[in-house]
C-alpha cells in the first residue's frame, strides 16, 4: 500500500508545469506517489502524460524513466520501455528492480541472453530485497540450470 499521499493526475501535471527552473523537489514529491497510484490502477494513459511531462523537463530523472519503461512494457512497445529502463539503470546502475523488468521486457523480445544478463544483475543487486532476489532468482534458473 501507499504511504505517500494521493494526489490527482491533475495536481501532478501542475505541480511540474510551477515548478520550472527548481523542478527536481516537485518530480521527487509529486511524480513518484502519484504515477505508483496510476500504475496500480492501470491508469497507464494518465501516468504517461505525467511521464511525458516530468521527462521533458529532466530526461535523465531516474523515477520517470523507471516508470515510463513500465508502462511501455505493459503496453506492448519493448523498444521504448527497454530504452526508458536503461535510461533509469544509468542513473542507478545497481538497481535489482530495473534489471528485473528489463530482463521481464527483453524476455518477451524473445532476446535470452540479454533477458539472462539483466536477471543476472538482478539477482546481484537483490540481497536487501529477498521477494525481488527469489523473483529474479527464479527468472534465472529458466537459463541456468
Amino acid at each position: 500500500s501507499l504511504t505517500m499521499p494521493r494526489l490527482a493526475a491533475g495536481t501532478a501535471l501542475a505541480a511540474i508545469a510551477a515548478a520550472g527552473s527548481a523542478h527536481a523537489g516537485a518530480l521527487e514529491q509529486v511524480v513518484p506517489s502519484t504515477i505508483r497510484l496510476l500504475y496500480e490502477e492501470g491508469r497507464l494513459e494518465q501516468a504517461r502524460e505525467i511521464l511525458e511531462s516530468a521527462l521533458r523537463l529532466d530526461p535523465k530523472d531516474y523515477m520517470a524513466n523507471y516508470y515510463q519503461g513500465m508502462v511501455e512494457y505493459d503496453q506492448g512497445r519493448h523498444e521504448a520501455a527497454v530504452q526508458h529502463l536503461r535510461r533509469a539503470l544509468a542513473v542507478k546502475p545497481q538497481d535489482a528492480s530495473a534489471y528485473y523488468n528489463l530482463g521481464l521486457v527483453y524476455e518477451e523480445k524473445g532476446d535470452k541472453l540479454a533477458a539472462q544478463d539483466c536477471f543476472h544483475k538482478a539477482v546481484q543487486h537483490s540481497g536487501d530485497n529477498p521477494t525481488l532476489h527469489r523473483f529474479a532468482k527464479e527468472a534465472l534458473g529458466r537459463y541456468v540450470s
